[in-house]
């Protein structure tokens, strides 16, 4: 299921399933989404947590206009892993 989170300012879709710690994180590189990683989420989901995330600029969050800095991402990376 598509969950979305606020921060900056910025809309951030990401997917958040299974259970069991430490959680999986799948991060697409640039130009790309989420989606790539469907079958393996599905996959580790049975056993473990999973997280899929759209970066700011791609797929379902949201494109704000200017620079999308590494730093950026990695700071929405951080916030749309939900605290269990």
């Amino acid at each position: 299921m598509i969950a979305m989170t606020m921060h900056q300012g910025t809309k951030l879709a990401f997917e958040d399933r299974g259970v069991a710690e430490p959680a999986f994180v799948f991060v697409h590189g640039w130009t790309c989404d989420r989606s790539p990683f469907a079958p393996q989420a599905e996959h580790f989901a049975q056993r473990r947590r999973v997280v899929s995330v759209d970066l700011r600029g791609h797929g379902e969050s949201d494109k704000p206009a200017g620079s999308y800095p590494i730093a950026a991402y990695a700071d929405d990376v951080a916030h749309s892993i939900p605290r269990t």
